[in-house]
Parts: structure tokens; C-alpha cells; sequence
């Protein structure tokens, strides 16, 4: 099944999105090892097939870099916001968004949770956190078509 599923995702860049995506949820899932070991394999077999793949495996292993950059960098924003009232938060969190670098990405790519929807930034001004112990944050992305796509992370 892995091996099928391995091969859906390298023929069809959609499949393969939300194929990746999955799978790095699984891996990190600590609940259970064995399940997580066997998820990683998985996912090291589409990378590995990706690369064999050539030109094409390589355009799409570069996407799937870029999101994952993308999350990397959203999840050390969120977890530098430390202490403090939730006004003063979203007010670090709209600067660190400036200063990361995000308001505008170096080329387009596919939004990890709809590849259909390219993203070219991220709004700092419309980012705010929600009333929550967690406090998960609204973000708004630019697309490359004008619009706006609103996402929470």
C-alpha cells in the first residue's frame, strides 16, 4: 500500500501535498512509536522517489520545502511570543511577521492546506491571536491572483 500510495503522490502534485502533509502529522504524533517509525519510512520512500524522479521530483520536493519552512518558521514566530497580555502579543506577533520576512516570499507556491490556493505573503496587519488558553493565531495569506486566504495556525 505504501509503495502505491508513494507512486499517486509523485504522479499527481495535489495527491502529493496533502499525501506529505499527512504524513509529517503521523510522525510526529508521540503517542505511538511504532505507528510514528512506520509513517517516517513512508515518508522517507516519497522523498527518495521524489529525487529518483528527476526534474519534476526535484520541483516538488522544493514546494514541499518551502512549506515546511513556511510552518518551521509561523511555529518559532508563535512560540517566541512569551509572556504577556494577549494585545501586547498580537502586537509581536504582527512584528515579527514584518521583520521575518513573510509580508512577501522570494516565489509563489501552493498553501500547505489547499494546494489549489498559491501563496505569495502573509498580512502582518491582520494577524491576531484568539481568546484561548492556546491562543492559536488567524493569519491572512496573499494569494497570487489579489485575493486573501484567512487560515489558523
Amino acid at each position: 500500500l505504501g509503495a502505491f500510495l508513494i507512486s499517486r503522490a509523485c504522479n499527481n502534485s495535489f495527491f502529493g501535498n496533502y499525501f506529505y502533509w499527512y504524513l509529517v502529522v503521523e510522525c510526529e504524533d508521540d503517542t505511538d512509536k511504532e505507528a510514528s517509525d512506520l509513517y517516517r519510512g513512508i515518508l522517507n520512500g516519497y522523498s527518495n522517489e521524489l529525487k529518483r524522479r528527476g526534474e519534476k521530483g526535484v520541483k516538488q520536493r522544493k514546494v514541499l520545502r518551502k512549506q515546511t519552512d513556511l510552518i518551521g518558521t509561523l511555529r518559532k514566530i508563535l512560540g517566541s511570543l512569551g509572556k504577556g497580555t494577549r494585545p501586547q502579543k498580537i502586537e509581536l506577533l504582527k512584528l515579527a511577521l514584518r521583520d521575518s520576512g513573510l509580508e512577501k516570499f522570494e516565489t509563489d507556491f501552493p498553501l500547505p492546506l489547499d494546494p489549489a490556493i498559491r501563496i505569495c505573503g502573509i498580512i502582518p496587519e491582520k494577524a491576531t491571536l484568539f481568546k484561548s488558553s492556546l491562543m492559536p493565531a488567524r493569519l491572512t495569506f496573499k494569494t497570487v491572483d489579489g485575493g486573501e486566504y484567512v487560515a489558523i495556525f
